[in-house]
């Protein structure tokens, strides 16, 4: 219910066609390679969450750890309300969460 509210928003840190064939449910996405195309959508979305749940694809992926210091360092997000989902998106899907759209998804 939180996600709903905007009190906890989840960022997908991953590329478009990733994000485009299956993502957790109402999350955002912020590719840091393309940072200027997203930030300010970002930044507005996020500005009122309590928590800000930063995820790519998980494993050796390392997107979401640069988005979640580029957060914090250059934009001046609280670090108290930004979190790592250190499974991403391939732990969400092997532990059956839903997400959209839905289907077979990419894991990537």
């Amino acid at each position: 219910p939180a996600t709903g509210e905007g009190l906890i928003v989840f960022v997908d840190a991953r590329k478009d066609e990733l994000f485009n064939a299956g993502h957790i449910p109402n999350a955002i996405q912020c590719d840091p390679d393309r940072m200027d195309d997203y930030i300010e959508s970002v930044l507005q979305q996020i500005g009122g969450a309590q928590k800000v749940i930063v995820y790519c694809g998980g494993g050796d992926c390392v997107d979401s750890i640069l988005l979640c210091k580029t957060l914090v360092v250059s934009y001046d997000v609280p670090i108290e309300k930004v979190f790592l989902f250190a499974g991403g998106y391939t732990e969400w899907k092997q532990n059956n969460m839903p997400s959209e759209p839905q289907g077979d998804e990419n894991e990537g």
